[in-house]
Parts: C-alpha cells; sequence; structure tokens
C-alpha cells in the first residue's frame, strides 16, 4: 500500500511539472510584455508618433519578447496629457488531453508631467 501511495506522489508531482511547463513561459511572456509596454508609453508620451503607427511598434516589440501580437490586438488611447497601451491576446496551452486558451489583457498608461 505504502508503494502505490508512494508511486501517486511522484505522478501527481510529475504531473504537477508538467503543467507549470507548458503554463509558465506564457505568464513569463505576459510579465516582458507589460514591461516593454511601460517602456513604450513613457518614450512615445514624449515622442508623437500617430496613433496608427504605435500598435505596429507595439507588435513588432511585443513579438521580441515572444507574444504574437496582431495590430487589431492593440489598443492605444491618447488623450492631451496620457498615452494608454492595451493588448488584448490569447494564447493557446497545448496540455495532452486538455488543450486550452489563456486569456492575457496587459496595460500600461503614462502621464505628460510637463501638461
Amino acid at each position: 500500500m505504502k508503494e502505490l501511495r508512494s508511486i501517486f506522489i511522484v505522478l501527481l508531482l510529475l504531473l504537477g511539472g508538467l503543467v507549470l511547463y507548458k503554463i509558465l513561459p506564457a505568464y513569463w511572456a505576459d510579465y516582458k510584455l507589460g514591461r516593454m509596454l511601460d517602456q513604450t508609453a513613457i518614450v512615445y508620451t514624449y515622442q508623437p508618433k500617430s496613433d496608427p503607427e504605435l500598435p505596429a511598434i507595439v507588435v513588432q516589440k511585443a513579438d521580441e519578447c515572444g507574444v504574437t501580437l496582431e495590430p487589431t490586438d492593440v489598443t492605444v488611447d491618447r488623450t492631451a496629457s496620457t498615452l494608454s497601451i492595451t493588448a488584448n491576446y490569447d494564447v493557446k496551452i497545448d496540455m495532452p488531453g486538455y488543450p486550452f486558451m489563456l486569456h492575457f489583457k496587459t496595460g500600461s498608461k503614462n502621464s505628460d508631467v510637463m501638461k
């Protein structure tokens, strides 16, 4: 009986490790994307770029972070003194026997301190 319990615990730990191995890279890429959006919002608050150009820049930088985005996934909201960039995207996780989608909504807002 003790052997079965030990085997069950080892299998449970292996399953937990597999889940972490599959899911953690998506969360890590989302974290890197959030930091990149913070930096982009700071830079482009002071460097005027047109709103149609910013999603293309964000998509290119997101690819460097390991996140695949489309320009339609990126929302840019600029007011007189703030710049807000938001990315809505899904990541497919291929678990054996149970593939699923994780939805992420990552954004950043920066205010112009000069105004």
